[in-house]
């Protein structure tokens, strides 16, 4: 499963944060998918952006799991 909601559905579009609340209450503020890893949550998002040991560097992000690489 790459994804544990369908981001395309209306339902979710007419209101994401149901579905926000609906991880958080199943999973915590961090949901580990199939494609990458979700933080929920004003306190948590802000958490990661300020914690210099996670972001920018060198390696694999999750883009380079996407698209093959041309060769």
């Amino acid at each position: 499963e790459v994804l544990p909601y369908n981001p395309f559905d209306p339902a979710f579009h007419s209101d994401p944060y149901a579905t926000y609340r609906a991880l958080r209450a199943t999973h915590g503020s961090v949901v580990r998918t199939g494609a990458g890893v979700a933080v929920l949550g004003y306190k948590d998002v802000m958490g990661v952006l300020r914690n210099p040991k996670l972001g920018r560097g060198e390696g694999a992000g999750y883009q380079d799991t996407l698209i093959p690489t041309p060769e």
